[in-house]
């Protein structure tokens, strides 16, 4: 019994003993590392990352605190530049000081020049650190993700995509009924034609408010168009007849402009009144125009009307350049 309390109380001072020396194993290892730490500082070249600007170098140095390294490595400082970490912040082997340098950036948007400083390094980024914002279809002259550099111009131009309704007329459709016994100079509404209405729905795109696409997306008829019922007298009391050659030629438009024609097609004539009307037949096939003569000519033996190119057209083939017509004066 003795000797088992003998082994009980040794094996419990061995346990107390290996708790002293782990602990005096620890105070001797924080002694060596505060001790290593105290002879970096005070030794003579440190490794020292260094990066300016973002880019970024090992640099050997002896200074002792963040202020005195800068001195060393001769860096010159704007008065907005920014150094991390602060300038009194001690030094060791592996310390890393950043240099961040402010990039002047001019920005052209909304008619307006915004000049500022950054740090960003992103163009989009630094466009957004100068209170200018960006919708994510707006156009910048730099792509978003690449450097912002010093001395930087961006335009931003402003997208804008919407949805446009336009409302479109259609036209009705003219029913003429024709009436011989009726002045050809008549014309009665018998049913009055409404125009109808389309509605059509665009996707519009606009730069800086200039349209620069549009693309139709569907289109809807809300009111549908009414005929118009016309009756057109084609009664033309003729008097005295001549017969000859006819010609053409382009009339000008401010001839026209003096004489509008009832029926659209003008003609020249030696004698016959301006502002008369004739009705002239092509003697080969029949077909017959009735023309307002307003201007002189043709001067030329066996013409005796020069019709506007669109009237002679009507009657006869233009390569032909002549025809055989029956011009007769329209008395009604």
């Amino acid at each position: 019994m003795r000797r088992d309390f003998r082994n009980k109380k040794t094996k419990k001072k061995n346990y107390f003993g290996r708790i002293i020396f782990l602990i005096t194993c620890f105070f001797v290892v924080k002694n060596i590392f505060f001790h290593t730490r105290e002879l970096d500082l005070s030794a003579t070249e440190r490794k020292v990352i260094f990066s300016d600007g973002g880019i970024e170098s090992m640099v050997l140095s002896s200074a002792k605190n963040v202020e005195q390294f800068l001195i060393e490595q001769n860096v010159k400082l704007e008065e907005i530049d920014r150094v991390y970490p602060q300038s009194e912040s001690k030094i060791f082997s592996g310390s890393k000081v950043i240099v961040e340098r402010a990039k002047k950036i001019k920005i052209l948007v909304d008619g307006n020049e915004i000049e500022d400083f950054t740090f960003e390094n992103t163009v989009e980024s630094a466009v957004l650190g100068a209170r200018v914002e960006l919708d994510e279809f707006d156009i910048l002259s730099e792509p978003r993700e690449s450097f912002a550099y010093d001395e930087l111009e961006v335009k931003v131009t402003r997208v804008e995509r919407v949805e446009e309704v336009v409302k479109k007329e259609i036209d009705f459709e003219k029913i003429v009924k024709k009436d011989e016994e009726m002045s050809w100079r008549k014309e009665v509404v018998k049913e009055k034609g409404e125009k109808g209405v389309t509605e059509m729905k665009y996707s519009v795109v606009y730069h800086d408010g200039k349209e620069i696409s549009r693309k139709l997306l569907g289109s809807e008829v809300i009111k549908e168009p009414k005929k118009e019922e016309v009756v057109q007298g084609t009664y033309v009391k003729t008097g005295k007849q001549h017969t000859g050659l006819a010609s053409w030629y382009a009339q000008p438009q401010h001839l026209k402009n003096q004489y509008p024609s009832i029926t659209g097609y003008y003609a020249a004539n030696p004698w016959l009144p301006k502002g008369s009307y004739v009705r002239v037949t092509n003697k080969d096939n029949g077909k017959a125009i009735v023309a307002v003569i307003n201007d002189r000519g043709p001067f030329v033996p066996d013409r005796i009307i020069d019709l506007d190119k669109l009237a002679f057209s009507k009657i006869a083939s233009i390569g032909a350049g002549v025809a055989n017509i029956r011009m007769e004066e329209v008395k009604n």
